[in-house]
């Protein structure tokens, strides 16, 4: 028999189930103490060397703590040769460790190490966390760089500052 009640008890346990799922997607598939695909970063990275890109540009849109830049480089010979500021926010981020895609990569490799140093070994029911990197289709770049990191129950309790590479153009 259907009941006012149980309609309702229902209802309120796929709400549930639902918006858990939507607030944390990665909660399921995160269950070491670190996690960051190795093997998809080498692909890539050896991807963007084998086509041999030495003059473009791109634009670096660095997001946290507040605050939103936007910066684009020029790269010639596969050298930093200028950057102009397009928006300051309002705490420095007029220096995102990086000017190149190389630099980037290197950027990316020596945080995934030294994060992969301390929390691998750590218990994941204390606190779990994710290095997500998106890349390019066509050139193999990072076009993004985020970190979450997730409480015992999977709900992301803090990030860092997002590195985004946007309008890449080969030169």
């Amino acid at each position: 028999m259907y009941t006012k009640f149980s309609g309702c008890a229902v209802l309120s346990g796929v709400c549930f189930l639902l918006s858990s799922c939507w607030l944390n997607p990665e909660a399921e598939v995160v269950r070491e103490a670190f996690r960051f695909d190795q093997e998809r970063f080498d692909r890539e990275r050896a991807a963007w060397n084998a086509a041999g890109i030495k003059n473009y540009r791109f634009d670096v849109h660095v997001d946290g703590l507040g605050a939103f830049s936007i910066i684009r480089y020029f790269i010639e010979n596969g050298s930093f040769k200028n950057r102009v500021f397009i928006k300051l926010g309002s705490i420095d981020h007029s220096n995102p460790g990086f000017t190149t895609i190389p630099e980037f990569y290197a950027k990316i490799e020596r945080f995934v190490q030294e994060k992969r140093k301390e929390y691998e070994g750590l218990n994941p029911d204390y606190e779990r966390y994710l290095i997500d990197v998106e890349y390019n289709s066509e050139y193999h770049f990072p076009i993004k760089e985020e970190v979450y990191i997730f409480s015992s129950r999977g709900d992301i309790v803090g990030s860092g500052i997002t590195y985004a590479v946007k309008d890449f153009e080969p030169m």
